[in-house]
């Protein structure tokens, strides 16, 4: 049976210890516009899906009538608390065309160019660019990220506070998630978010663990008018590709 793609790609990234992979990492257009605005974020909890995404229950840090805790929250619940000082972020922490890979997965090119034909219409000219890998034949498979606009990092450092608040709380959470939601939450599937990198543009490229022959990726992305990136994926191979965000869903 062939391994889903989502969890191909989290084995693949984990090693290189940035935190868990979300093969679909942007939230989903359907919850609270509030969550939809903020994305996943620290003191979150939720399920990692089989999907590769992360479902959204309710924030530790947050009080009960917070516009973020929309789907409510467990009985008896108190939040926690944090100060600022709490909480370490790295505004670069991933550079602009930064990428994270396994093996099997080689930089090939890095092509930089200026669109000419903007200069004499008073526009902003737009940044164009090119990244070009070539993928080896694998037995386990490989993973890509892209990140064209890079990417922040920002962790919680009271990681015992939150281990021990989760320890006084699970079981109200589980009874909470599969009764009263009934989300079908299995035993020790519910994460709570002690840290997260976020960017505003991405690019994720799997390869299942079938791969036969040897075979190329290329990431286009062109900046445009309003700073909105738009990009695609070409492949001369069998891959599973993934680009966001869909600008669409912001208009």
């Amino acid at each position: 049976m062939t391994e889903p793609a989502s969890r191909v790609y989290a084995r693949q990234l984990l090693p290189l210890q940035n935190g868990y992979p979300l093969f679909i990492p942007e939230p989903s257009n359907t919850r609270s516009p509030v969550f939809w605005n903020r994305g996943v974020s620290i003191g979150d909890v939720g399920i990692l899906t089989r999907n590769g995404s992360f479902q959204f229950v309710f924030n530790i840090f947050c009080p009960a009538d917070d516009p973020i805790n929309y789907l409510g929250v467990p009985v008896g619940f108190h939040n926690l608390t944090w100060d600022d000082q709490d909480i370490t972020r790295v505004p670069n922490k991933h550079a602009n065309k930064s990428e994270l890979k396994t093996g099997g997965i080689y930089k090939k090119t890095v092509d930089v160019s200026l669109n000419a034909n903007a200069k004499n219409s008073g526009l902003i000219p737009t940044a164009e660019f090119t990244m070009g890998y070539n993928v080896a034949k694998s037995s386990s498979g490989s993973a890509l990220l892209v990140l064209p606009d890079g990417a922040m990092g920002e962790d919680y450092n009271r990681i015992e506070d939150i281990r021990t608040y989760s320890k006084h709380n699970g079981l109200s959470w589980y009874e909470y998630i599969n009764g009263y939601l009934g989300l079908e939450a299995s035993n020790g599937s519910l994460h709570v978010v002690t840290g997260c990198d976020k960017s505003t543009t991405w690019g994720i490229a799997t390869v299942l663990e079938n791969t036969s022959d040897d075979f190329s990726l290329q990431f286009d992305a062109s900046v445009g008018m309003r700073n909105s990136y738009s990009y695609s994926w070409h492949t001369t191979g069998w891959a599973i590709l993934r680009s966001g965000p869909d600008l669409a869903l912001d208009d």
